[in-house]
């Protein structure tokens, strides 16, 4: 079986993806936003205490990785919804 017929029997009668592979995208999106955001947040801690630029380096990386976590959701849902 090659890879097309493969990602065929992923899809159901109207072509759209399974929802079984649309659980696992969505799952690894909210695993992704949790990681970009709390390694953020670990960065920040660091820059914080090497520098001492209490707060700022937290809310900033924090910021930083909640805008990146959602331009990666964005696009893999882009890619999904055509």
């Amino acid at each position: 079986m090659n890879d097309s017929e493969n990602d065929d029997n992923r899809r159901d009668d109207s072509g759209a993806p399974s929802q079984l592979k649309m659980l696992g995208i969505y799952g690894a999106m909210g695993f992704e936003f949790v990681s970009l955001v709390v390694g953020g947040s670990v960065i920040g801690f660091w820059v914080d205490e090497k520098f001492g630029t209490t707060p700022w380096g937290v809310v900033s990386l924090i910021l930083l990785g909640m805008l990146a976590a959602l331009w990666h959701i964005y696009r893999v849902t882009k890619r999904f919804l055509k």
